[in-house]
C-alpha cells in the first residue's frame, strides 16, 4: 500500500495541490492502482508531530499496511531536522520507502545517496531555527 501524506499548517488553506501531486505520482511513477492508495492529511503546524494524520500514516507503516510513503515535499512531513531524521530513518527501518515529489528524493529505495541525505538535511530546520 501506498500513503500519501498531506499538510498545511492552517485551515484556511487547501491541500488539493498536495493531494493531487502525490496521488498522481504514486498513480504514475509508482504505477499504484487507486485501491492501494490511501491518503492521510494533518491542518496543523509542522513542528507539532502529534498530529492526526502523521501518527495514523507512522503507524500503519509500522503495522507494514504502508510500505512506500508520498510526500509533496519535505516541509510538509515534519519541519524540524531531527523529526525528519527521526521519522526517514523509522520509515526505512520498517522496509518502506519515502518519495519527496517536489524535492525529487527518495529514501529505503536502495538508492540513497550522501548527497540525498544533505539536500534533506538542508530543507529542514534545527529546533531553534538554524540549520545545524
Amino acid at each position: 500500500m501506498i500513503g500519501c501524506y498531506c499538510r498545511v499548517s492552517t485551515t484556511n488553506q487547501n491541500l488539493e495541490r498536495q493531494l493531487s501531486s502525490t496521488t498522481d505520482y504514486a498513480s504514475d511513477d509508482l504505477e499504484g492502482e487507486p485501491a492501494e492508495i490511501d491518503v492521510y492529511r494533518d491542518k496543523s503546524n509542522g513542528t507539532n508531530t502529534q498530529r492526526d494524520g502523521y501518527l495514523d500514516l507512522l503507524d500503519d507503516v509500522e503495522a507494514d499496511i504502508i510500505d512506500t510513503v508520498v510526500v509533496h515535499e519535505i516541509s510538509r512531513l515534519v519541519r524540524l531536522l531531527q523529526d525528519l531524521e527521526r521519522t526517514i530513518s523509522m520509515i526505512i527501518d520498517h522496509g518502506a520507502e519515502v518519495h519527496f515529489v517536489r524535492d525529487w528524493l527518495s529514501f529505503g529505495t536502495g538508492d540513497d545517496d550522501p548527497m540525498s541525505r544533505l539536500k534533506c538535511k538542508c530543507s529542514a530546520r534545527s529546533p531553534n531555527g538554524k540549520l545545524e
